[in-house]
């Protein structure tokens, strides 16, 4: 619920005025979604309120910033109701404090926290970089304003602001020019500049900012990690019995799961303590013990012991089914696709080249079409039934051939129907031609570290 309401109270910026005439709502709609979106941040901090207690809920920072920016926009929406007008609302740029302090957040909050308490470190590089800025503002007001042709030094503030944009290189070399067409030397002002603010300064605030980033996140897991350490210690010294001080019995530990997560099964608390004991005794080891946080967080899940999706059918459809196993698997099956691929992209290069202007798509299917999508579809079949369906979509090549043969399917109906707005599914033919990449290693391995990356570049 706290992140449908903080969502919903972002996405109200889309709706509020200013907006686009053909998303904007009324005053009474946007309003009225607003305090409701309130009031389920209002009962979110009641509920925290009852269960931290009145003084740990004022002592901490986060949520009692939370709760002034969530009063006045409380005041604000009902003010917004009242005079039925929207006003200048600039709070409305705190509506991000709900997002970042919900509990699905909570990675944004502790990187937030690390970038601030890694200010302080940089703050006194950046007053550095500030520092000669502006020391080569005011020489180079004194040496270049009596240049009534530069105008980037007439005053100490364009000297300031030149300079500034300069350290961007956005105004470079025209910022030079005047000074320089009346005095070659003056270059080494703008050289002298540039070295030591851009490529030392810049540089240097950029290693402070990654040093101390990297140190907070070292100092807070060994920080974590003593903490859990002691827990651990603490733990065992309180689990262990006089009869048997050496370890921990796979009884006591069960009394421990049973607390500490109540929804385990009995088989998962056994394998819990099997995978715990390396040491292959009865007990328990502290060495063992410590590792508890990590193996109890794992998920076991029953594995049957069997090779192929099909090991249960009976002997006749195995049979079959094998037997397209080892078919898809082969060597030479695989070539004989490269082989396909490069025919049906020789064949569609010949068709762009006799392809008349203008006349990029036919009224009628062409044969060749029908063709290679027969074989790719009957690929596409003996994969699945060879392989399973789970295993032939685990691999992301074969989730890229089951994309490209799927819409080559549908630009065939959109030729066969006459489907004039999506015949640019047809120009996607050409991209079966990228599994013949596999066949050499290192353009393999680009395109894997490619399929790789984007998913984490769209995150």
């Amino acid at each position: 619920m706290e992140l449908s309401a903080a969502l919903l109270l972002l996405l109200l910026s889309l709706c509020e005025a200013p907006a686009v005439p053909a998303l904007r709502l009324g005053i009474y709609v946007h309003a009225t979604l607003e305090l409701f979106a309130l009031m389920v941040v209002v009962f979110e901090l009641c509920m925290k309120l009852r269960w931290l207690g009145l003084h740990t809920f004022i002592r901490h920072r986060r949520t009692m910033v939370k709760t002034s920016v969530l009063v006045v926009q409380f005041v604000e929406a009902i003010v917004v109701l009242v005079r039925q007008t929207s006003h200048v609302r600039v709070t409305r740029a705190l509506r991000c404090i709900f997002l970042v302090d919900c509990r699905y957040c909570g990675g944004v909050r502790r990187n937030l926290r690390q970038i601030f308490q890694s200010l302080p470190p940089f703050m006194d590089i950046l007053l550095l970089l500030l520092f000669f800025m502006v020391i080569f503002a005011i020489l180079g007001f004194y040496l270049f304003s009596p240049n009534p042709s530069d105008p980037y030094f007439s005053t100490l503030e364009n000297s300031i602001v030149s300079l500034f944009v300069l350290l961007t290189t956005a105004n470079f070399p025209d910022v030079m020019m005047p000074s320089y067409s009346r005095n070659p030397w003056s270059c080494v002002f703008f050289i002298v500049y540039l070295s030591i603010e851009l490529y030392f300064i810049m540089n240097l605030l950029l290693a402070v900012v990654f040093d101390t980033f990297n140190d907070i996140e070292k100092r807070k897991f060994k920080s974590l990690l003593l903490h859990k350490r002691t827990a651990i210690q603490h733990a065992y010294r309180l689990l262990i019995s006089q009869q048997r001080p050496a370890g921990i019995s796979y009884r006591q530990f069960e009394g421990l799961m049973r607390f500490y997560r109540p929804r385990m099964s009995a088989r998962e608390r056994y394998l819990t303590f099997k995978a715990l004991n390396q040491s292959n005794t009865p007990l328990l080891s502290l060495k063992d013990f410590y590792d508890i946080y990590e193996v109890a967080a794992l998920k076991w899940k029953a594995k049957r012991n069997r090779e192929h999706w099909f090991d249960e059918l009976p002997r006749t459809a195995f049979l079959i089914f094998k037997g397209i196993n080892i078919l898809v698997k082969s060597k030479a099956f695989q070539y004989f696709m490269y082989l396909v691929v490069a025919v049906n992209g020789v064949w569609i290069l010949v068709e762009t080249f006799m392809l008349k202007g203008g006349n990029f798509f036919s009224k009628h299917v062409p044969w060749s079409y029908v063709i290679f999508l027969t074989i790719y579809g009957v690929e596409l079949f003996l994969k699945v039934a060879g392989l399973g369906p789970v295993q032939y979509l685990s691999s992301g090549w074969n989730l890229f051939d089951f994309s490209v043969t799927v819409f080559a399917f549908l630009g065939l109906l959109a030729l066969a129907f006459d489907m004039e707005p999506f015949y640019f599914i047809v120009v996607l033919r050409p991209l079966q031609l990228l599994r013949l990449f596999k066949l050499k290693k290192r353009y393999r391995n680009v395109l894997d570290t490619m399929f790789e990356l984007l998913p984490r570049m769209a995150r």
